[in-house]
């Protein structure tokens, strides 16, 4: 089990009040720096009256789930693994503007009933004060099921939480951010598994050439490449691979974003 402490600050101080309040909590947890962060101040805060859930679907890689279980285990928090076959939604594969949204809706739906079946008192989940400057409407269905967003309450924005997830000795604090897998898809083109499988094989292959960064932008038969700017030389210097393994896959050209890794890309238009 992780060491438990915290800091005598105003902001965490705020959170594990907020959190005591609620009586018992399931934390939606992907296993990313900030959702590791609430599972072990809401451990701290709960003890036995938190559990985590982690929603499995085609969205999400094996690996996300396996190292989402090493930060539970190593926590000491109990781990409830539920899976989402979003893909049978019709409104998900349009793959409209608020796809985020029906996926929201369908994973905390999940959990809500989670916390049901458990007789526990909420829901509560890692947005923080820097995603409400950005395009999520996936948050509008927090409001509307009543998930509790404990960071937004305290005032923690992402670079608080990486120095407080380090400082608490959590192994992800700094795992770059993640977004599922249909984010690499632009709008208004069909979310097939055909598609997501192509996505992950090429992501998989690019982290084991060493980028720990990287997305591949589903643009078929163009795959964009977005790793960040200082490797981008290196993409060069590894293109015979990248492109080799790649047509493999079935793409037929392959490039590189020369403005490098930046999150949500394909919302740029929106």
């Amino acid at each position: 089990m992780l060491l438990i402490y915290y800091f005598m600050d105003a902001r965490i101080e705020k959170l594990l009040l907020y959190v005591k309040k609620l009586g018992s909590a399931v934390v939606a947890y992907s296993g990313g720096s900030d959702s590791s962060l609430l599972a072990l101040l809401t451990y701290k805060a709960l003890g036995k009256d938190a559990v985590l859930a982690t929603v499995e679907s085609p969205l999400t890689t094996a690996e996300e789930i396996e190292e989402s279980k090493e930060i539970a285990r190593s926590i000491g928090i109990e781990q409830y693994i539920l899976y989402s076959d979003i893909l049978s939604l019709p409104e998900f594969r349009e793959n409209p503007k608020h796809r985020c949204y029906i996926c929201k809706k369908e994973m905390f739906s999940s959990i809500c009933r989670l916390k049901k079946e458990l007789g526990f008192s909420s829901v509560i989940e890692g947005s923080n004060a820097d995603d409400i400057l950005t395009f999520r409407p996936g948050l509008d269905t927090l409001k509307k099921l009543d998930i509790k967003s404990p960071f937004l309450e305290a005032g923690l924005n992402k670079q608080m939480i990486r120095a407080y997830a380090k400082a608490l000795g959590l192994s992800n604090h700094d795992l770059p951010s993640s977004a599922c897998l249909a984010s690499r898809i632009p709008y208004g083109q069909k979310i097939t598994s055909k598609k997501l499988a192509k996505i992950k094989d090429a992501e998989y292959f690019l982290k084991k050439l060493g980028y720990k960064v990287v997305r591949v932008r589903y643009h078929y038969p163009v795959a964009r490449i977005e790793v960040k700017k200082d490797k981008i030389e290196k993409t060069l210097g590894d293109s015979n691979e990248i492109i080799s393994y790649f047509k493999r896959l079935g793409f037929s050209y392959i490039t590189i974003d020369l403005e490098g890794f930046r999150s949500g890309s394909l919302d740029e238009e929106v």
